[in-house]
């Protein structure tokens, strides 16, 4: 059969795979079965969603519109402060342990204005916080 890209098939591949690490592993990647789909967005929890975002930028927007949700504050501003907070675990520049410790604070049933609550305590935080690389 005619190749369209270089390589082995699985066949040639499970020929000469023998003893060597670094092919058998290839050959258990590429016949392993696929990796079940992850759930959508809005059937997980709040605390799971924010502890995924480093080095997920497609789940930015979609945590700023949670929390805005969850506080309750769907001013332009506060959406915008939301993304910069999760674009900025997304980063990796502040651990998300940081922003689930302010969601808490936010969302706890003390604060009464949910939304201010949660950028205070953001704001506190990444002041404390010394920075990462």
């Amino acid at each position: 059969r005619p190749r369209l890209g270089l390589g082995l098939t699985l066949e040639e591949l499970a020929k000469v795979a023998g003893d060597d690490p670094i092919l058998a592993a290839e050959l258990a990647r590429r016949t392993a079965p696929p990796a079940p789909p992850e759930p959508p967005p809005a059937a997980v929890p709040t605390a799971e969603l924010l502890a995924k975002l480093p080095g997920r930028h497609d789940l930015i927007m979609i945590a700023a519109r949670r929390l805005s949700e969850e506080t309750g504050d769907f001013k332009v501003a506060s959406l915008r402060t939301f993304e910069k907070m999760a674009e900025a675990v997304a980063t990796r520049s502040v651990p998300p342990e940081v922003l689930i410790g302010c969601w808490r604070q936010g969302v706890g049933p003390k604060s009464e204005h949910k939304g201010k609550v949660l950028v205070a305590a953001w704001k506190r935080s990444v002041a404390e916080a010394p920075p990462r690389c």
